[in-house]
């Protein structure tokens, strides 16, 4: 192990071990994390673990070397869980903490369908964050009171992605939200920050909102190192976010599983017609993560994304739905084999919904000539 090496993991260890007024994501046993995920699974009446029965189970991993996706013993409601911790450093903040929640359904019920279908929440003090992006309606709470989990959350799957972020990646987080166009009901953020989160600001405080370029890639690096790949369509993308943009940006072919009501976004006949790409993306109909987790496509709110060379596994919060074509969104994407592993197998009965009529391929040039998007680091 060289000297760089070396500084660089103790200062890892001296970021989220010592630093108590570092604001991070935290995990299932209390402690500052680089990352997590969480599929919630749905309401399953005949299953033999009791949180799954109510709707509150969920399946848990994070950033911790040798981390296994596993069941942890407790309710998705619980203040010890994964996002209980999380959260709970902003309903225990003073002053000095800021942040930003978004959600097109609003925790007192109101919906909103002109901004983006975009759900999360982004928290941060003077050294750093985190961003959790979520498919979750009516949550979190607002500040002010203390976390919980909606019960309108509990009968269908929902899944969470928290990244810890140094604020210069909060900031980059803002710079996509005045893309995307999320529905702030409730954000707040310290005077002495405004100068560190100025895209932040302008977009929660200011509205701001870019729509030209319609979309935008970002690079961001967690805390401990961690690559992700945050894409953000505007309304006026009109496209299918992940056959027009995440496929032939990450070049791979997809598996993807969101709430999926109405007529269905087309996906494989999008580019190989015309000789663009060679990226397929198929719709999940089954998920599959043990014998007694099983569901269909039609009991699950998550809006997750795998790709088939088991690599890669995105997060987001848009729908595959030409509905949505006209609304804000995205997804977060990062490479991790082990859980990319373990959702390409669970996403079982895949299918392809080829595309009626002619295609508007404007944004297939744009990317496989390397004409490429704003992208921003």
């Amino acid at each position: 192990m060289n000297a760089k090496t070396l500084v660089y993991i103790v200062s890892l260890i001296i970021g989220f071990t010592c630093c108590k007024g570092n604001i991070d994501c935290i995990d299932e046993n209390g402690r500052a994390v680089d990352w997590w995920t969480i599929a919630k699974i749905p309401e399953i009446k005949d299953s033999s673990n009791k949180w799954i029965v109510e709707g509150t189970g969920y399946l848990y991993f994070d950033s911790h070397q040798g981390s296994k996706l596993y069941f942890p013993d407790k309710s998705i409601n619980s203040l010890n869980s994964a996002p209980g911790y999380t959260l709970s450093q902003l309903y225990k903040s003073s002053g000095s903490v800021g942040y930003a929640m978004y959600n097109d359904e609003t925790p007192d019920a109101t919906k909103d369908s002109t901004d983006a279908h975009s759900k999360g929440v982004v928290a941060y003090d003077s050294n750093s964050g985190f961003w959790l992006v979520h498919s979750v309606p009516s949550f979190p709470p607002y500040a002010g009171k203390s976390y919980s989990y909606p019960e309108s959350g509990e009968i269908y799957g929902q899944s969470m992605l928290c990244m810890s972020l140094s604020l210069s990646n909060i900031n980059t987080v803002g710079r996509q939200f005045q893309t995307n166009g999320p529905n702030f009901y409730n954000f707040s953020m310290p005077s002495s920050l405004i100068s560190s989160l100025p895209d932040l600001y302008q977009a929660t405080v200011n509205k701001k909102r870019v729509s030209v370029p319609s979309y935008n890639i970002a690079t961001l690096t967690s805390m401990g190192g961690m690559r992700f790949t945050s894409f953000a369509k505007a309304k006026e993308f009109n496209k299918d976010l992940y056959s027009m943009l995440v496929a032939p940006k990450l070049q791979k072919s997809l598996l993807v599983e969101t709430w999926i009501r109405g007529d269905k976004a087309c996906d494989c006949s999008v580019c190989e017609p015309h000789n663009m790409c060679n990226y397929v993306v198929d719709d999940v109909n089954y998920v599959n993560f043990t014998e007694e987790v099983q569901y269909v496509e039609t009991k699950d709110h998550s809006k997750w994304a795998v790709s088939k060379d088991k690599t890669t596994i995105c997060i987001g919060d848009i729908n595959r739905m030409n509905s949505q074509f006209h609304r804000g969104g995205g997804t977060v994407c990062f490479v991790e084999t082990q859980l990319a592993t373990i959702y390409e197998a669970a996403a079982q009965h895949n299918t392809c919904h080829e595309c009626p009529g002619d295609i508007d391929i404007d944004i297939e040039v744009n990317i496989n000539m390397n004409l490429k998007p704003k992208i921003l680091f």
